[in-house]
Order: structure tokens, then sequence, then C-alpha cells
């Protein structure tokens, strides 16, 4: 069975982008479907020192397992102030 992850690309606990990922996922048939939560995945601004004193965090290696491990990827993006919001960059 294919898999497909969808998520919100926002972090409010009250996102209706979060609120349409998850929708438009359940209008597919024959997948199994994992919800992501970005919150579960919240990042430190990126840093190329950070990166170098501690390596890429743990947290972005397990989302990278995620989507790698998906046939597909459903996402609904929140637009803050013309752009993509801070937890989706970050992540």
């Amino acid at each position: 069975m294919k898999s497909i992850i969808a998520f919100g690309a926002s972090s409010s606990s009250t996102s209706i982008n979060q609120q349409l990922a998850v929708w438009s996922a359940n209008q597919l048939e024959g997948v199994e479907i994992k919800v992501v939560d970005l919150n579960d995945f919240e990042m430190p601004i990126y840093a190329m020192d950070k990166e170098i004193a501690a390596g890429v965090p743990e947290l972005a290696k397990t989302f990278k397992k995620l989507v790698d491990d998906a046939d597909g990827i459903l996402i609904s993006f929140a637009e803050h102030n013309g752009s993509y919001s801070a937890a989706f960059k970050n992540i």
C-alpha cells in the first residue's frame, strides 16, 4: 500500500492549513496516511556554525526519514508575510 504524509506548513495549534491537509489526505483512497504536525519537529533557526558545532538536529533527521519513506507528500502551505511560515522554512 502506498503511504502519504500530510501536514499543514504552520505551527499554529488552530491552523486551517493543518485541517485542510488532513481533510484532503482523507479524500484519497487506497493509501496509508500519516499526519505530521510541524510542532513535533521544532527546529532551531538554521545556522552553519550551529551545524558545525552540534551537527544536524535529530528531529531534522527523523523528519527527513518520514519524507524519504513516504510515497507522496501532501502539504497545505500557510502564507506568512508573502512567504512560507518560519516553521516550514526551518524544517
